[in-house]
């Protein structure tokens, strides 16, 4: 089985039976929001390995070094797999009008990368980070947000044509991964303080961060958790999900000011954060999957006119102990990427029209790969239906969704030595 990398139980998605090795640690108060300060906090791993030795070459044998328009190659390839198969994004990769990013960082350096359905561009950007960094397609460009390590210091960084530097907002800090979503013209972030608090900024193009200090209230009284929240748009609405110390799980919507936060009923967390995008072409427009408290298994909600859908199994296959990623597909469908018990990426498809909405999970790459972080997935411009990233300790590596079938891995060149890697797309 896999080593715990976090507080949150190291018990994932498995192909066989589901041995318990225990429970996530919290608290069971009976408040709507509690702290539970000694679990639900990211910690990074510190190896890729599952005894603290260095990994072996198995993932450097899956995919080399990427196409790079910075000049840079590893020693070991010229962007193709090792067993000569050329990955369909090189086949197929014209530019178009619109932009993938990726944003990755370790404890000690970032790097950000950018295409436009061509050749990938990366760049070093100074900064850190402690947990898996957010970022969102705005405004042509992008807009980043980073836990920085050791200090704990909520980071912004942007994308207009080039990398600036990851810089405080305010005197921000933070205990987990921040969440990002705009609204209109403003990015909005929601976050967890160190006193266990949630938190809440925005950024405009033309005035940068606010001092991202709004106090997330319910109420009289402020918003508090475990773990990092959830967040989306939904129309003029900003609107975070989260779990609370009593194992249930709650959102609240912002719409100029913060209402009280909202039970959904039937679910029941620990202290792995949930996962939230919007949706459309169909009656929801917020789509939400989060890990059970019980049996480790992804359950999904939707929220339409009459508020949150009872929560209903993704798939008896489908466990995991750590974040997911969510992107939205057309005609209301959705892609998702999780982390699995033997650190391979595992993903499936949401089809809102079908009897059975989620197809079953599957190896997001053919061969086995050994993640540092959980996957990240985007929805697809450029022909993809969905690019999704990966992180081992070979690099960053994109997959890309097209008619239905993941391509093979394309590794960035440049990015060895990162934990995390976290992918947008901006129109």
């Amino acid at each position: 089985m896999a080593r715990v990398r976090r507080a949150y139980l190291a018990l994932t998605f498995l192909l066989g039976p589901f041995p318990l090795l225990g429970a996530c640690s919290g608290d069971n108060a009976s408040g709507t929001h509690g702290p539970v300060f000694d679990g639900g906090v990211d910690a990074p791993r510190t190896d890729a390995g599952g005894d603290g030795s260095n990994p072996s070459q198995g993932d450097a044998a899956l995919f080399d070094v990427s196409r790079s328009s910075d000049g840079g190659a590893d020693s070991e390839g010229a962007g193709v797999p090792a067993d000569g198969s050329i990955p369909d994004a090189m086949l197929d990769a014209p530019t178009c009008g619109s932009t993938t990013a990726l944003l990755g960082a370790s404890s000690t350096a970032a790097f950000g990368a950018i295409s436009n359905g061509g050749p990938w561009t990366s760049a070093p950007i100074a900064g850190s980070a402690a947990s898996p960094p957010a970022i969102l397609g705005y405004n042509g460009g992008f807009v980043g947000a980073l836990r920085a390590a050791t200090t704990n210091a909520l980071l912004s960084v942007t994308y207009a044509g080039s990398w600036s530097a990851a810089t405080p907002i305010g005197a921000a800090l933070t205990l987990d991964a921040p969440a990002l979503a705009f609204v209109g013209a403003t990015v909005h972030v929601a976050y967890l303080g160190t006193d266990h608090l949630f938190y809440h900024g925005t950024y405009t193009t033309s005035n940068g961060w606010d001092a991202a200090n709004d106090k997330v209230m319910s109420g009289v009284a402020q918003s508090f958790g475990p773990s990092g929240p959830a967040a989306a748009a939904s129309g003029a609405s900003f609107v975070i999900a989260q779990d609370g110390s009593n194992n249930a799980l709650y959102d609240q919507p912002w719409t100029g000011t913060w209402q009280s936060a909202i039970q959904i009923p039937g679910a029941k967390v620990g202290t792995v954060p949930p996962t939230m995008i919007a949706v459309s072409g169909g009656n929801a427009d917020l789509l939400l999957v989060y890990v059970d408290q019980g049996d480790f298994k992804l359950y999904f909600s939707l929220h339409g006119p009459s508020g949150w859908s009872a929560p209903a199994l993704v798939n008896a296959a489908a466990y995991t102990s750590v974040p997911v990623s969510l992107a939205a597909l057309s005609g209301g469908g959705a892609a998702l990427v999780f982390e699995g018990s033997d650190l391979n990426a595992y993903t499936s498809l949401y089809d809102p029209a079908a009897a059975t909405p989620w197809t079953a999970p599957a190896p997001l790459v053919a061969a086995k790969v050994t993640l540092t972080s959980p996957p990240s997935i985007a929805s697809g411009v450029c022909g993809d239906e969905a690019v999704a990233a990966i992180c081992t300790a070979s690099g960053a590596a994109v997959v890309h969704l097209r008619n239905g079938s993941w391509s093979s891995p394309e590794m960035l060149a440049g990015t060895a030595g990162m934990t995390f890697a976290s992918i947008a797309t901006s129109l």
